[in-house]
């Protein structure tokens, strides 16, 4: 071979190997680490401006943990936040996704004592919990204690010398704060409880029918009477602050003790003499007394026309069925009030209202248990 051609060969091999060898080839061996940042050096396969996924050195002055090292390029970091000194909240789920609202509870305000709301309440949820007005109001609301009795008006010596002569009586009892006369039914049948209310000086009177009442089955309670009762009217225009406590005071003695003796399932009765019977008749009509089952009048009367009308009006008005007994001897204000009540009946066509006009005391065992027959008590 012609030299030139030899050395025309030699000349293309030299190229051709040059053009296999990269120029400025990237190196492969590994750069030594950074002092400064502690990172690890970028494994060997790593293809050329791939994002590093070695775990960053943690900052001392955020104290966050390093992310994955298998978190793809771009990913929002989900590691958990230190916990703030000044809130006191705790960190957000690691699993949380980005944007998400954080539901931890947030740390109680020392000024509002509110406790923090559940981890799981939605954003923007209303807070169930009461407020302090609110739970002022339901303290507020609490069922109040049961009212402590009336007291009494003050005692005269009329009045002390009566329940001195009570308290040597046997069948006189100390009901509450009240001093009283009580007899149980006897027999077999229980009908209820009779409550009697003598004119002043005129217990005896009603004491005396308690033998045939609690034979009828009636227990027999008798209320000590004040002497304010028949010097106090009830149907005065005039405004009284005397009259209006008394009137306080009698419907809630009333009440009070009736109920303390009525047994379960027994009528109660009322049986008024006098002056107490003008007050218990205005006090049922005005409602300001629960109305008994039925009402027993003895000499019903006022010393006074006006009041005696008023008597007779409040009668009639009464939701109960009246016996109405009076004496045929008894007083002028007895038989007047007695007159006035009978024409006021038939004016308003009372069907249960029965008057009586008594030749003696003794007939009045036997009208009641006539009257208790009509009503089918007995």
């Amino acid at each position: 071979m012609p030299f030139h051609l030899f050395l025309l060969l030699t000349l293309l091999l030299n190229t051709a190997q040059a053009a296999d060898t990269p120029s400025d080839a990237e190196s492969t061996a590994p750069a030594a680490p950074s002092a400064a940042s502690g990172s690890e050096p970028a494994p060997t396969n790593a293809p050329s401006g791939a994002e590093s996924t070695a775990p960053a050195t943690p900052s001392a002055a955020s104290g966050s943990e390093p992310a994955p090292a298998n978190a793809p390029s771009g990913a929002e970091n989900t590691a958990p936040a230190p916990p703030s000194a000044a809130s006191g909240s705790e960190p957000a789920l690691a699993n949380a996704p980005s944007g998400a609202e954080n539901t931890a509870p947030a740390s109680p305000s020392a000024a509002s004592g509110s406790e923090p709301a559940p981890t799981n309440a939605p954003s923007g949820a209303e807070s169930t919990a009461p407020a302090d007005d609110e739970e002022g109001d339901a303290a507020g609301n609490e069922a109040a204690p049961p009212s402590a009795p009336v007291p009494p008006l003050p005692a005269t010596p009329d009045d002390r010398t009566l329940r001195q002569d009570w308290l040597r009586t046997p069948v006189s009892k100390q009901l509450e704060q009240d001093q009283v006369l009580f007899a149980e039914h006897r027999g077999e049948h229980y009908l209820g409880l009779v409550l009697l209310l003598p004119e002043w000086q005129g217990s005896a009177t009603l004491w005396q029918l308690s033998p045939a009442l609690t034979t009828m089955g009636f227990d027999t309670l008798l209320l000590l009477p004040h002497s304010k009762q028949g010097a106090l009217n009830p149907a005065d225009e005039k405004k009284s602050k005397l009259r209006d406590d008394f009137r306080h005071y009698l419907s809630d003695r009333i009440t009070r003790l009736s109920e303390a003796k009525l047994q379960e399932g027994g009528f109660r009765l009322i049986l008024a003499q006098g002056s107490a019977a003008a007050w218990v008749s205005n006090l049922i009509a005005s409602e300001q007394l629960p109305a008994p089952d039925a009402l027993v009048l003895l000499d019903a009367a006022f010393p006074d026309s006006a009041a005696n009308l008023v008597l007779a009006r409040d009668v009639v008005r009464a939701p109960t069925p009246v016996l109405d007994l009076y004496r045929e001897e008894g007083s002028l204000w007895s038989r007047s009030a007695a007159e006035a009540r009978r024409i006021e009946s038939k004016r308003s066509s009372k069907l249960d209202y029965r008057p009586y006009a008594l030749a003696d005391t003794e007939e009045i065992p036997g009208q009641l248990q006539g009257w208790l027959h009509h009503l089918g008590w007995l």
